[in-house]
């Protein structure tokens, strides 16, 4: 049987680890994100604070043209940093979000 230390030290290994990989993750991240347009950044950013949206949405939130939201989200989607998937309201429209 363990003792009560034994069981929290490996609890406390168990989060060391996680933490670890979401650290790695985070800074994966941010890195794929350094050489990339400021409006691809403000678009990731954008999709961190509001979450799912579509194209037009971003176009609303962010204040870029559509051109510049299209460009943004290709170099984003390059970077694996963005997900699209069809919308269930709108089958026409796609919602982006980010890559988990």
């Amino acid at each position: 049987m363990l003792s009560r230390n034994e069981s929290n030290c490996r609890s406390e290994t168990t989060y060391s680890v996680y933490f670890e990989e979401v650290l790695q993750t985070v800074s994966s991240a941010k890195q794929r994100l350094e050489d990339l347009p400021p409006s691809a950044k403000l678009v990731h950013k954008t999709l961190e604070y509001e979450g799912e949206c579509t194209q037009k949405e971003l176009v609303t939130e962010t204040r870029l043209s559509s051109r510049t939201v299209r460009y943004a989200i290709s170099r984003l989607e390059e970077k694996e940093l963005v997900e699209q998937r069809v919308s269930f309201r709108d089958a026409r429209q796609k919602l982006y979000s980010l890559a988990k």
